[in-house]
């Protein structure tokens, strides 16, 4: 499928932006070269050497020639139990006009993929081997050439179980995360997985609840150490639900996804259905969010998860005067009905999920769904590419700040958008029922900036994923704007805090920093 809408939507943007400024083989708009002195030319200079620092990659198969490694995924899926063995697809679709190649594979598997010359607005899909659980050899490697989105889609067929969510790139992955899941059920379990980047990888878990490994058992305070080589993934299934469980290296950086076999949503309200998100690092959490009932479900309403990672963490919601005091690892959960546009801020970084309700909460129309709300930081501008599956109502949720409505385009059209209502940040909550495909949604004016959910529902089925938001790669010690945030940093000494730095804090205090990340002060 071809979106020959991109080069027109560039002609339009063109007349109303100003001009382009560039230098031979660099093109930067609004950047005038002709004023730049030695020390921007060195800037500019480093910027494409680190550009073309890459590592080559081998499609001699049929192009008979070595590319470059511009983009690599590293990611898992959960396995669900309920009714049999998972079914994975992926979805890769190009965000440049370079016309890309690369590869899937599964590294402890006999399975690889190969794609060539794929256009922007082309994608390609590929299904996957079926998976089982414990220590798994099904991890997905996906290797390209230029920019690209992944989404993947969790589902087995013919039944009515199925979710899907966006990958997050290597590139922004983390060391330190928390799991989101939704309570057992008697025949399934909630999932989460760890899979590795790199050889000699030594992750440390701290569990929510109480779970017995290879003998030991297992807890906040009895931390698990996993040892993963390079592409290993370990699956594990608690009897427990371990939302807030910790999970972190000092180094190198992993992959989490985590989620659920099939789950009540509210707890006791059937029928119940796949949930699985590949996670954000806590380095990308954020603080102000923005969400609206799902479209075609307003009646039954929906459930949130807000997530604290630091001690002292404060939740305000707009449709009430309750506040929420969190600490690490802790959250809340809370129905919302009614069809304004709900609010959340913290005082420190979240992370937000929303749930859609069972087809028994009252409107036999859908299942349970889990998500990533994309904090209002990780709006994003340019154009922002998902698919939609096959389901019989199918829609999305906007959020579009600096630009109007009338200038929201999709696959480069205009189209008439319903405002759901606004933000105190100023940003438009926009809906629309959209039929099953392949879409971008792009703006007129080159400074707005989106963010986006996808979700579809049906008897029995339900599935959500936010489009590819911008990942906020905050290096761990340098959170921008918050710092006196403590936390116990998993101690197991109870009088030792532990504080994230804001850059150039420790030089104007005099502190010295005991490890990247952190200060260690003494509580007494």
């Amino acid at each position: 499928m071809s979106l020959s809408w991109r080069e027109d939507l560039q002609e339009v943007r063109e007349e109303i932006l100003p001009s382009t400024w560039s230098l031979p083989g660099l093109s930067i708009r609004g950047f005038d070269s002709s004023k730049m002195g030695v020390r921007d030319c060195f800037v500019v200079f480093l910027v494409l050497l680190a550009a073309a620092s890459t590592t080559g990659m081998d499609y001699s198969g049929q192009s008979g020639v070595t590319r470059e490694i511009r983009e690599r995924y590293v990611f898992s899926f959960l396995s669900n139990a309920l009714y049999g063995e998972t079914h994975g697809q992926v979805f890769i679709a190009p965000t440049t006009n370079k016309p890309t190649n690369g590869r899937l594979w599964l590294p402890y598997l006999n399975f690889e993929r190969y794609f060539y010359d794929i256009e922007f607005g082309n994608y390609t899909v590929i299904n996957l081997p079926s998976i089982g659980s414990g220590e798994q050899p099904s991890t997905v490697v996906i290797e390209a050439d230029a920019d690209i989105v992944v989404y993947g889609r969790h589902f087995r067929p013919p039944r009515f179980t199925e979710d899907s969510f966006v990958v997050v790139p290597k590139r922004a992955l983390g060391t330190e995360y928390y799991v989101a899941s939704y309570n057992p059920l008697q025949s399934s379990s909630p999932v989460f997985m760890v899979t590795a980047v790199d050889n000699d990888t030594e992750v440390q878990i701290r569990l929510s609840g109480n779970f017995t490994y290879k003998g030991r058992s297992c807890n906040k305070n009895r931390p698990l150490t996993l040892n993963l080589d390079q592409y290993q993934t370990y699956q594990f299934k608690t009897p427990f639900d371990p939302t807030g469980s910790h999970i972190s290296r000092r180094t190198s950086r992993f992959s989490v996804s985590s989620g659920s076999e099939c789950a009540y949503v509210p707890r006791q309200v059937g029928t119940c259905d796949n949930l699985l998100e590949n996670l954000i690092p806590v380095t990308s959490w954020g603080r102000t969010f923005s969400l609206a009932p799902f479209r075609g479900r307003e009646s039954i309403g929906y459930v949130i998860r807000v997530i604290a990672a630091y001690q002292l963490t404060t939740v305000r919601l707009s449709n009430t005067d309750q506040r929420w005091t969190l600490q690490n690892g802790k959250f809340f959960e809370f129905a919302i009905t009614g069809l304004e546009v709900l609010q959340i801020s913290s005082n420190n970084p979240v992370l937000v999920l929303q749930y859609q309700k069972g087809n028994h909460a009252g409107d036999e129309n859908g299942d349970p769904s889990m998500t990533i709300v994309p904090s209002h930081g990780q709006s994003r501008r340019g154009d922002i590419i998902f698919p939609v599956y096959d389901i019989d109502n199918a829609h999305v949720t906007v959020r579009l700040t600096h630009g109007d409505q009338r200038s929201l385009l999709l696959n480069g059209q205009r189209v008439n958008w319903e405002v759901i209502g606004k933000d105190y940040d100023g940003g438009k909550i926009l809906q629309k029922t959209v039929l099953p495909g392949f879409y971008a949604i792009s703006h007129l004016y080159a400074r707005a900036e989106m963010s986006v959910l996808v979700y579809g529902n049906q008897d029995q089925k339900s599935y959500a994923h936010p489009g590819v938001f911008r990942f906020q790669i905050r290096p761990p010690g340098r959170l921008s704007f918050y710092p006196f945030m403590t936390r116990l940093g998993g101690s197991d000494n109870p009088r030792v805090l532990y504080c994230r730095v804001v850059f150039g804090f420790v030089h104007r205090s005099g502190l010295r920093v005991k490890e990247p990340g952190s200060i260690s002060l003494s509580s007494g």
